[in-house]
C-alpha cells in the first residue's frame, strides 16, 4: 500500500514503516492501533509523514 501511494521500493516504505511512531503504536498491545483497519493506519501513518516533511522544511529535523 506505501509503495503505491507514495511511488516508492519496498526497501523505503520498510524503513518509513520501522522508524515512524505508527509502528511504535502498532507494535504496542496497548495502543489498540492493531484492531484498526489497514485503510485507517496507512492514514495515521501518512499524516505523520506529512508532519516529517513539514518539519524537515521548516529545518526542525
Amino acid at each position: 500500500m506505501l509503495t503505491d501511494r507514495l511511488g516508492i521500493d519496498i526497501e523505503r516504505a520498510l524503513d518509513i514503516l520501522y522508524n515512524s511512531h505508527t509502528y511504535a503504536l502498532l507494535i504496542n498491545p496497548d495502543s489498540g492501533l492493531q484492531l484498526q483497519s489497514d485503510e485507517y493506519i496507512m492514514t495515521d501513518l501518512l499524516r505523520e509523514l506529512e508532519t516529517w516533511e513539514g518539519n524537515s522544511a521548516n529545518g526542525d529535523i
